[in-house]
């Protein structure tokens, strides 16, 4: 078992079983948390962890013409 505290309460978030890039929920202020590393333990905002959306071109965005 593991215990981090949670960046903004302080709360101790105990993980038995710790899994990389699970999201926590602090039982105190409910905050989203992922786990990017266990040793030592480290938590980042989940929401910073969202996928970038990608956009793609396709035939309907005009693409500037070569000068």
């Amino acid at each position: 078992m593991i215990a981090v505290a949670c960046p903004i309460c302080e709360a101790v978030i105990e993980l038995e079983d710790p899994i990389l890039d699970a999201t926590l929920v602090c039982p105190e202020c409910g905050e989203e948390w992922r786990l990017v590393a266990v040793d030592p333990p480290e938590l980042v905002y989940a929401r910073d962890m969202e996928e970038e959306v990608a956009i793609d071109l396709d035939e309907d965005h005009p693409r500037e013409s070569p000068a």
